[in-house]
This record gives C-alpha cells, sequence and structure tokens, in this order.
C-alpha cells in the first residue's frame, strides 16, 4: 500500500515539476518592463489565480499552492514536517520578539509551519509554549526566559538558530530515506558555515562561537569551532579539506553567490531521487527546486518594481 501511495504521491509532483518556469521563461519574465506585465505573463505559465495582482499576493499564493499539493499527495503527512523545521524556528523567533514587545505576531508568520496557527495566539498569551511549539516548546521557553532575564536578543536568537541546526542534523541522522538525510545534512552543515563566517567577520569571541555553532553531519565539528577561534585564515583553510569548499570560496566573495551557491547544491542533492518512485525524497526535490523558483520569481518582480517606480520618479522630476 505504501508504495501505491508513493507511486500516486510522486507522479503528481513530477507532473507539477514539468510545468515549472523554463530558463526561456525567466528570461521572459526578466524583460518586462513592470510588474502588471509581469504577472499576467506568470497567470498564463500556471502561476497564481486571476485576481492576483500584487508580488505578495503573488508570492503567497504559489507557495499556499505548493503546500496545498504536497499535503493532498504525501501518504504519511508527518513527513512533511521536515521541510517546515527552519520556518517552524523562526516562526519561535517571532513569537517572542512580538510577546517581549507586545507586538501582534500574525504577520510575521513564516508559512508553511506544523504549528497550529489558530491555536497560537492563545498559547503564547498563556506562555504554554508546549502547547504552542510541541516538541519545540522547550527551545521556545528557554529563549523566552533568556531574553527576559538578560534583555539580549542576540542570546535569544543564538539559543533558537542552535536548535534549529541540531534539530535538523539529528533529524537526518535518523532518518531512512538516504537523498532527504543527505538535504538535512546539507542544511545544518551550511546554517553552521554561515554562522562560523559571520562570527570571525564580526570578531566574536570563543564563547560565543561555541555556543552559537550547532550540530554537524559532514563537518568536523570540533575543527569547525577550532578554526574559527584562530581566525578568518583558519576557517578557510579548514573549509578547503571539506565538500563546501568552492562556497566557501563564494562567500569570501560575496554572500549572494554563497547562498546562490547553496540553492544550487541542494537542488543537485536532491535531484539525486529522480531514479526514486517510491519514497519522499521526490517530494523533497520537488519542494526545494519549486522553492527556489518561487524566490528567483520574487527577486525578478521586486527588480521590475523598483525599476518601475524609478522611471516614474524620473518622469515626475522632469515634468
Amino acid at each position: 500500500m505504501r508504495d501505491t501511495n508513493y507511486a500516486y504521491c510522486v507522479a503528481r509532483v513530477r507532473a507539477a515539476e514539468s510545468k515549472m518556469l523554463s530558463e526561456d521563461d525567466f528570461s521572459r519574465l526578466k524583460g518586462f518592463k513592470n510588474t502588471f506585465e509581469a504577472i499576467r505573463f506568470l497567470k498564463e505559465k500556471g502561476w497564481t489565480s486571476s485576481d492576483k495582482d500584487n508580488i505578495r499576493e503573488v508570492i503567497s499564493f504559489e507557495k499556499e499552492n505548493l503546500w496545498k499539493l504536497l499535503n493532498e499527495s504525501v501518504p504519511d503527512k508527518n513527513e512533511l514536517g521536515v521541510l517546515c523545521t527552519l520556518n517552524d524556528f523562526f516562526n519561535i523567533k517571532a513569537a517572542v520578539k512580538c510577546l517581549l514587545t507586545d507586538t501582534p505576531f500574525e504577520n510575521y508568520i513564516m508559512m508553511p509551519t506544523t504549528l497550529d496557527v489558530a491555536l497560537l495566539k492563545d498559547n503564547l498569551l498563556k506562555r504554554d509554549f508546549y502547547a504552542a511549539f510541541k516538541d519545540k516548546g522547550e527551545t521556545a521557553e528557554k529563549a523566552y526566559n533568556t531574553a527576559v532575564k538578560s534583555e539580549s536578543g542576540q542570546s535569544t536568537e543564538i539559543i533558537i538558530d542552535r536548535a534549529a541546526i541540531d534539530y535538523m542534523a539529528r533529524y537526518g541522522e535518523n532518518i531512512d530515506d538516504k537523498v532527504t538525510s543527505k538535504v538535512c545534512s546539507f542544511i545544518s552543515d551550511t546554517s553552521n558555515i554561515k554562522i562560523a563566517l559571520r562570527c570571525v567577520l564580526t570578531g566574536k569571541d570563543e564563547s560565543f562561537i561555541n555556543e552559537a555553532i550547532g550540530l554537524c553531519r559532514s563537518l568536523s565539528r570540533e575543527k569547525l569551532v577550532a578554526s574559527a577561534i584562530k581566525g578568518k585564515d583558519e576557517l578557510y583553510a579548514y573549509l578547503d579539506t571539506t565538500a563546501y569548499k568552492d562556497g566557501a570560496k563564494l562567500f569570501e566573495k560575496s554572500f549572494s553567490d554563497f547562498e546562490k551557491w547553496c540553492d544550487e547544491r541542494l537542488i543537485e542533492i536532491a535531484s539525486e531521487s529522480r531514479y526514486t518512485s517510491f519514497s519522499f525524497s521526490p517530494v523533497c526535490c520537488y519542494y526545494y527546486k519549486k522553492l527556489t523558483e518561487i524566490k528567483n520569481v520574487n527577486m525578478i518582480l521586486s527588480i521590475i518594481s523598483a525599476f518601475s517606480e524609478s522611471v516614474e520618479r524620473q518622469g515626475e522630476a522632469d515634468v
């Protein structure tokens, strides 16, 4: 039964994958002079719905459709939790900050999430972090208590970011699906690399570095921490001995180039599932491919919008 269910699931996500934007589509999208034309083109390609006319609505709708497809297709909904891990921890961070500043948090929730958003407000008002965040409740409670006592937003973020990395690393270690395990490993390792590099660039001390860097899978946490403590040259020297050396070299030049490398490498890893029909791997692969597509479309639409507004302002100035 499991194989039969996954055959249907994989068929659906691969059919959806075949309808994703092509390189030619992206080239055309970049050529539009205003967002109205660009969004109309996206609608012709099967994106969004007829009543969505601004960037935020279009992007949100496409993310909702992605999550709806996966929920309709995956036999075991619990497996989708790994795809929400980083969003769940981001939502903990947002909720804690909003509690401390007495700010409504609804607009800061990142979707998709495993959290029950409908019950989140009441549970947070009661400071019932375990009801609000389930198995991540301990992290939320610790972060909140730390923020209250220390009044340090940075300490709170370290707790949550470290917990997210550790959670992803442990998930990847315990899951049977090899491709999904590799994806989890890559995310946890690259997250640690970003933290280590940022610590070096901002001159963080040994205590901070040791607290911030989480569990690693294909990296040596001991060597990563030790080299980061010694400084930039030592850190890059260590990373040059790892599978992440190409990405680290890009980080030295441009963080955005490093992020792009991470996105591309993540898809390469996830795409190892292309010959698999009876597992969660193809779902994981499609999810990250589609997320990257959505991210790229969002970036292009934002650039078009900024350019269009600049032209309008220039025109008004000329008048």
